[in-house]
């Protein structure tokens, strides 16, 4: 498993979309190249571009 990263994350969102676009990059990806996140920010399911239209707040526990 020399592929695997602790990344030590846990995100939540109401937006699933802005969740796996966020998820997405986490793992190097763009999501704009990633089908289902593409294909369902175009039918208006959510935000792909979450970092300019979302408020995220970083919660230490």
């Amino acid at each position: 498993m020399k592929d695997v990263k602790r990344m030590n994350i846990v995100a939540a969102s109401v937006d699933i979309v802005a969740l796996d676009a966020f998820g997405s990059e986490i793992l190097g990806y763009d999501p704009n190249n990633i089908g289902t996140v593409k294909k369902a920010y175009e039918a208006g399911l959510g935000q792909i571009d979450y970092k300019n239209k979302l408020k995220f707040q970083e919660i230490l526990v």
